[in-house]
């Protein structure tokens, strides 16, 4: 628009001297001609020759982008008077003629109007950005343990502004924004910066433009590497940018004496002492031999760019220029003779018994990296070579997993397996009085290490190749030479927050954890069925910096992708309440599951409208299956405050598991086989209703939220029928038989000793602690067609394959059948104790009884 005005001026201004021009033609030329030209100096000016990215350099803002049309404007003006002095012979014939024409004396004082606004718009465009005392000062898009948000207490990205001036700053009205055609997404609110101080924004997407609560603000846009973040003035002029850096675990881009730097953050604190780290530049050096398993011995040799000198460590460190230098091919061998490397530390354990002398089987780890003169250096490449047919085929049948990370980040006086420098001085010291809280005890995000994992799968492909950070996991494993472990991918590692391989099926996962116990496994995967959740399990021989360590399970966790994978809840919908703390969710979540708990303990459950509102607040049936099965299987190590899981949708939605409700999940279940382990024979008699809680040392029968449902008739028949139906279904020998030999529990073992007895006495166990009026009698349910279809008996479905089925069930106590015809066939009605062509009938037992489901082809 600018530049067809500015032609029309120009062509007016050359057309009245004249007088014998052609006007259209005239206003097209001038107009090209004129923006050409201004397209060249900005060209010249910008040292850029794309059309967007001289617009964008030389136009930042909105104040600039007026001032540029009128500068085009007013340059196409001149080009007309130009041509207005060379048609009319002179500069005095054409300013007679001007002074005789009105028409002209209207241009002419519109292009000088149009000069001046063009010399102060050119004014802000040939210098600088204007000066302001706020600028960026730090940008990070991977806080990973530097700063909480002073409210929500989580690790946020941020935006640092600082005043580097010595008066007060004021913030009102300032705009930051991650969109170059949206700079005004985010007006700051009114707040005063002192002379030197610094300002952390928080960018999680969460805030609202203008707000501050409590001092605190979060934005309401995130970062991501690549994007450009933009300081504006309240006048829309740009004032700072800087683009986001790629995501490195606790590293910032900073503003450190005028210059853009990587350093560990410091937010809210002056950059003047910040940590510079430089970062890899250069390829990775490159291997001959792809990782893995070899027969025989193998030569490896090391490529790196032209000019480099390649450094290498063969004991998991991360190589320096302190490492050794490669000066030709490596020969790799069977190492397993070699003294062990990482299980030869006493501090893992505070009795010091932590040292293993019996050799294991070994493969040889080998991490490099490339630099040149200059000091540029590349990321380090890490591989792990097993050799030897002989000493590897033990492994055979199963993934083989390993776990790369530095000996200090494991090992150090601060490694996360050891007992920690304070604790080791103390006991130097004679270890006399209380002693310091061993460093294998701490967790949280301080406590994870950077690690690089391996997985081949049974034939032995590597399916896994990624680097993730390390944890230990659990309780009772941190105090014991062989620790758990838990691995979590995140973009701060790879560049990616789940791992690049399907691990449990075709699901992907955020993160997996190490445990060898089968309990806990078998005891999920019975009730696998009940809604419950339960965690997947893939067996493995896990190496660490190419030592074997000991052979395990790989186990799913209950991660914001677990509920994706498995509910269809995303992670911002999801609250998780685990051991009577907030796990995942907003507190407001929290004070709402409190308020549920203590409005049922504080009510009369046995009124029906009070039972009707709970059960618009829970999943009575998932907490009925989780006590039940917890109960029934003698799990001694589960209360309230331990090993409790209980999980909703926050925005409901009428679609099973995201209705809203709570519900609850089985977990580490190796508590079950404890009772029989400290006694030497099988706790299938034990009465689990009356053993005390872990903290808080009350019985079951006293449990809270339990304890008050079990008045109420309704859940009293729920929590019955669900015990009775695990106990004929999902805890049949018949049943479990093939999930037993699975994991390999022989005739010796806990569950095949523990569920043939369990039966007998947890008929009894029920009717004596719930003060039942009933007998034990048998149900039997046929079909002459099993191929006809199922009967759903209350919650589970028993196996018709032969034709009959025979379960335990109690008198007085109804049961409900319902008839489930297969394709092509049709329910024609009951026989037996229940009559009728209904397809479900609900019947009360006073003995044995049998029913037959009649099915015909439709």
């Amino acid at each position: 628009m600018a530049a067809l005005a500015g032609g029309g001026l120009g062509t007016g201004l050359s057309w009245v001297p004249g007088r014998k021009a052609r006007p259209a033609l005239s206003w097209v030329l001038l107009t090209v001609l004129g923006c050409g030209l201004f397209y060249g100096v900005l060209c010249l000016l910008s040292k850029a020759v794309r059309p967007l990215a001289v617009l964008n350099l030389c136009f930042p803002d909105r104040l600039s982008k007026l001032a540029g049309c009128v500068a085009l404007f007013a340059l196409i003006g001149l080009l007309g008077v130009l041509l207005g002095l060379i048609r009319s012979g002179g500069l005095r014939p054409y300013f007679r003629r001007v002074a005789g024409d009105r028409l002209h004396r209207v241009l002419t004082a519109v292009l000088l109007t149009g000069l001046l606004a063009s010399v102060l718009g050119c004014t802000v465009l040939a210098g600088d950005r204007p000066p302001s005392p706020v600028v960026l000062s730090e940008i990070c898009c991977s806080n990973f343990t530097l700063k909480k948000t002073p409210d929500t207490e989580k690790y946020e990205d941020y935006i640092e502004l600082c005043n580097t001036s010595s008066a007060p700053a004021e913030l009102e009205g300032y705009y930051l924004s991650n969109k170059d055609k949206k700079r005004n997404l985010y007006c700051l609110p009114a707040m005063t910066l002192a002379p030197g101080e610094c300002l952390v924004l928080w960018a999680d997407g969460t805030g609202a433009s203008g707000v501050a609560e409590d001092g605190v603000i979060h934005l309401n846009f995130s970062l991501k590497p690549g994007d450009t973040v933009y300081l504006s003035s309240p006048y829309g002029i740009l004032l700072d940018y800087v683009k986001v850096p790629e995501r490195s675990k606790n590293l910032s881009l900073t503003l450190l004496d005028g210059s853009w730097v990587m350093a560990k953050g410091t937010p809210g604190a002056s950059n003047e002492y910040a940590s510079v780290v430089d970062m890899p530049t250069l390829p990775a050096p490159e291997f001959s031999l792809p990782q893995g398993f070899y027969d025989a011995p193998q030569t490896l040799t090391l490529s790196a760019a032209p000019g480099c000198t390649i450094y290498y460590t063969l004991d998991g460190k991360v190589p320096t220029a302190e490492s050794e230098v490669y000066e030709g091919p490596l020969t790799l061998t069977d190492i397993s003779d070699t003294p062990n490397r990482v299980l030869n530390h006493k501090t893992t354990t505070k009795d010091r018994s932590g040292v293993i002398t019996e050799l294991v089987d070994k493969g040889t780890l080998v991490r490099a990296m490339a630099m040149d003169d200059d000091g540029n250096f590349s990321e380090t490449v890490t591989a792990v070579f097993f050799v030897g047919a002989e000493t590897f085929a033990k492994y055979d049948g199963i993934p083989i997993l390993n776990i790369t990370a530095s000996p200090i980040d494991l090992f150090g006086n601060y490694g996360i397996c050891v007992t920690g420098l304070d604790y080791d001085k103390w006991l130097e010291a004679g270890g006399e009085g209380t002693s310091p809280f061993p460093f294998f005890y701490r967790r949280g995000r301080l406590l994870e290490r950077n690690a690089v994992i391996a997985l081949w799968d049974e034939d032995r492909q590597l399916i896994l190749n990624d680097d993730c950070g390390i944890r230990l996991q659990g309780d009772g494993s941190r105090a014991s030479v062989y620790k758990r472990f838990r691995l979590i991918a995140r973009k701060i590692y790879s560049g990616s927050s789940t791992f690049s391989a399907s691990l449990f099926g075709d699901l992907k996962c955020h993160t997996f954890f190490t445990r060898q116990d089968t309990t806990d496994i078998i005891a999920q995967k019975l009730v696998a069925d009940r809604g419950l959740g339960g965690l997947d399990a893939l067996p493995a021989a896990v190496f660490i910096n190419g030592e074997y360590y000991y052979t395990t399970y790989l186990r799913e966790r209950y991660d914001p992708l677990y509920f994706t994978n498995h509910f269809d809840v995303e992670e911002d919908d999801l609250v998780l309440i685990s051991n009577e703390t907030l796990d995942r969710g907003t507190e407001a979540d929290y004070e709402e599951y409190c308020a549920l708990m203590d409005y049922i303990a504080e009510s009369d459950c046995s009124d029906p409208a009070v039972y009707a509102e709970i059960c618009s607040k829970i999943d009575v049936q998932s907490y009925a299956d989780y006590v039940a099965v917890n109960l029934y299987c003698d799990n001694t190590d589960w209360s309230i405050f331990k090993n409790y899981k209980v999980w909703r949708t926050r925005n409901p939605l009428d679609d099973g598991f995201r209705d809203g409700r709570w519900r609850w999940l089985v977990y580490d279940m190796d508590g079950c086989a404890w009772c029989a382990r400290a006694k030497g024979f099988s706790s299938a008699e034990y009465d689990p209703f009356q053993i005390l809680q872990p903290y808080t040392q009350v019985s079951f029968l006293e449990m809270p939220l339990f304890k008050d449902l079990i008045k109420n008739p309704d859940f009293r028949q729920t929590f019955i029928t669900s015990w009775l139906d695990l106990m004929n279904v999902n805890f049949r020998l018949e049943t479990v038989m093939p999930l037993l030999a699975q994991y390999g529990e022989d005739d010796g073992s806990f569950w095949t000793s523990f569920l043939p007895r369990r039966t007998s006495y947890a008929v009894e166990i029920l009717i004596r602690n719930l003060e039942l009026d009933a007998e034990a009698c048998e149900l039997t349910l046929r079909t002459q067609q099993p191929e006809g279809g199922r009967i759903l008996l209350n919650t589970v479905r028993p196996d018709l394959s032969e034709g009959n089925w025979t379960g335990t069930y109690l008198t007085g106590v109804p049961i409900t059948l319902t008839a489930e015809p297969a394709e092509g066939w049709r329910f024609v009605g009951w026989s037996g104790a229940a009559e009728g062509a209904e397809n479900s009938v609900t019947l009360t037992l006073t003995g044995d009884a049998a029913v037959t489901a009649v099915f015909a082809r439709d």
